[in-house]
């Protein structure tokens, strides 16, 4: 396995930070999948392993579409670390709500480890976490929002990135 210069995985790693929130704000995630290669291999260890940028494409976007994952659109990392002879970057990401009215920060962590591939773009990505600690999550959240939108117990109507931006 080739060393990669740090700078080169540091730049693919914004883009693919940026390219998440981007997609957990507008609900398009193929910038995001672009950030692998086209043969990306995906370990998730809830919903399986996926082979090839559109499997992964169907998959998170068909994850991330459903209430009220729709509301789970930030994605700060509290820690990492870069392993330039693995190609390796490995820590800790949080699958952050946006606030549901009450101030409150509802997330849950994975650990992800990414495999560069080289041309800024990602081999495989793998993330491991706890299932029952991110349906607390749901669970708390879900509470906070029914209490703060009782017009809206079971979510908006549409998903929040295809409302009307608020006039002026």
């Amino acid at each position: 396995m080739p060393a990669y210069p740090r700078a080169e995985m540091e730049e693919a790693f914004a883009r693919y930070q940026d390219a998440a929130n981007q997609a957990g704000a507008t609900g398009d995630w193929r910038p995001w999948v672009e950030c692998f290669v086209p043969d990306v291999h995906y370990v998730e260890h809830l919903y399986g392993e996926f082979h090839g940028r559109e499997a992964v494409l169907a998959w998170i976007t068909e994850t991330m579409s459903a209430w009220p994952i729709t509301h789970m659109q930030l994605f700060p990392w509290d820690w990492y670390t870069i392993d330039e002879e693995q190609g390796w970057i490995v820590g800790q990401v949080e699958n952050r709500f946006v606030d549901p009215g009450d101030g409150e920060v509802y997330e849950g962590a994975n650990w992800t480890r990414l495999v560069y591939a080289g041309d800024g773009l990602w081999a495989s990505e793998e993330d491991v976490y706890n299932p029952s600690h991110f349906g607390e999550v749901v669970t708390a959240w879900l509470a906070a929002w029914r209490a703060h939108h009782p017009d809206e117990p079971h979510g908006p109507a549409t998903p929040p990135w295809t409302a009307a931006p608020a006039s002026s």
